[in-house]
């Protein structure tokens, strides 16, 4: 049995999850919208063959389903994935959340651009695989990277074997892998406590910063958290997102993490080339990150905004980040968006949500991509809050150590070892300053090892 990483965090996976993951496929549709389906040897299908093939696997007709655009390492990991292999859905928020087990396999073009459409270079998804009935899974990224040994940044790319020591690994541990996921299964998980704590500690360590920040943000300005890795900016970034729409009447917050190559058409608008019905070429206008925050009304956090050059990639927008101007400008924005998109916009309602929008960023200042390239244009638009492990911070863990351990989950039984890792960790800290989230991180992935 292999075990598959599917990535499907994007914009365009999302929509596909919605059509044959969270929703089964109907028989007739399967049967209705084939074309040449072939086996994985390439061997043609007949219609009535694989109709009885499918009726064996489940006899009610509804089928979940999945594919891969053809290319060298897709075709190779296609042709390799076996009936009872899993695959394990990685999604947006970071984390899992999904695993299903593969039943059988299909390549159809046809069936594909039905289900899913085609990509930008009009190719379909039509590697496929069905699956049994797939299970919701709450596995954060972190502790996934943490049970396999994974690097702690790893991010999950395309469709990828995991390698099979790592998954014998997980086998030893909790007897088999189904089981290991089941601890993850939401009707299950633990875990969440531990979150929750982490969370309400982040609050209360920087109760002064959030109070300012939310002060500023009903104020008309936005906010930008700077400081160490770790330091939980991101996490704080959150917390202010949603307490500020709770107080405006607002709809939580969108994030996008900033990188090197974010431009306009990430963060504002993008065309995207398709067919129509009729197989005609046909432009959508897509609004992006910025856009769908404002028609939303929600607050857009963008993480690591220093890495890239953000005031070209806002354009015009950057201009609008000043609420006075969004405001006095109102039906030059609405001109813009249904410009630049497909929306139509209620004006009335959209007032409203340009009065509501503001941007929190988080900064990493080791970080020195752009750093110092943050000019006063970008200064008068934002309040910058500065998020740092104080000495304060260090001096209540000393002293509330266990408590601390608690809070982020560590088994206790191992307190010695974890005095020694924060002995090392308040000394690299003496010489340059880092997060509790790193802290955190270190101490969770000792438990793995030692």
């Amino acid at each position: 049995m292999k075990v598959w990483i599917v990535a499907a965090a994007g914009d365009e996976p999302t929509k596909h999850l919605e059509r044959t993951i969270k929703n089964p496929v109907k028989l007739e549709e399967i049967i209705n919208n084939l074309g040449n389906p072939v086996d994985e040897s390439g061997k043609n299908i007949a219609k009535d063959d694989l109709e009885k093939i499918l009726l064996s696997i489940n006899e009610k007709g509804e089928y979940y389903l999945w594919g891969a655009v053809p290319g060298k390492n897709n075709e190779s990991n296609w042709t390799q994935m076996q009936k009872g292999d899993i695959c394990l859905f990685y999604v947006k928020g970071k984390k899992f959340g999904y695993w299903a087990k593969v039943v059988y396999k299909i390549r159809d073009k046809s069936l594909a651009e039905f289900l899913w459409g085609t990509d930008k270079k009009g190719n379909t998804w039509e590697l496929m695989y069905f699956l049994d009935k797939p299970r919701v899974l709450e596995l954060p990224l972190l502790d996934f990277n943490l049970e396999h040994c994974y690097k702690l940044n790893f991010i999950p790319q395309g469709l990828s074997p995991i390698d099979p020591e790592k998954v014998e690994r997980i086998k030893i541990k909790y007897g088999s892998y189904e089981e290991f996921l089941k601890k993850y299964e939401p009707k299950n998980r633990t875990f969440k406590t531990y979150e929750n704590k982490y969370l309400t500690f982040i609050e209360r360590i920087y109760k002064k910063e959030l109070e300012i920040a939310l002060s500023e943000m009903n104020r008309g300005k936005n906010i930008l958290f700077y400081g160490p890795p770790g330091s939980g900016k991101t996490v704080l970034s959150k917390i202010l997102a949603e307490r500020y729409s709770a107080q405006n009447n607002g709809n939580g917050y969108l994030l996008y993490t900033v990188h090197g190559g974010t431009d306009y058409f990430d963060l504002i608008a993008r065309v995207i080339p398709q067919t129509d019905d009729s197989g005609r070429l046909v432009y959508k206008k897509e609004p992006r990150y910025l856009i769908n925050a404002i028609m939303e009304k929600k607050v857009l956090i963008l993480d690591e905004i220093n890495r890239t050059q953000i005031d070209t990639a806002l354009g015009i927008f950057f201009t609008y980040l000043e609420r006075e101007h969004r405001i006095q400008d109102a039906q030059t924005i609405v001109n813009i968006i249904e410009k630049e998109t497909d929306l139509k916009v209620n004006s009335e309602e959209f007032i409203e949500n340009l009065d509501f929008f503001r941007i929190i960023g988080t900064l990493n200042i080791y970080d020195k991509t752009f750093l110092f390239k943050l000019g006063d244009a970008l200064r008068r638009r934002f309040r910058f809050i500065e998020i740092t492990t104080t000495p304060e911070i260090i001096k209540w863990i000393e002293n509330n150590f266990e408590e601390f351990l608690d809070i982020i989950g560590y088994d206790l039984s191992r307190v010695d070892i974890a005095r020694e890792l924060f002995a090392i960790f308040s000394e690299i800290n003496s010489i340059k300053e880092l997060g509790i989230g790193i802290l955190k991180e270190l101490l969770l992935f000792s438990m793995n090892f030692i």
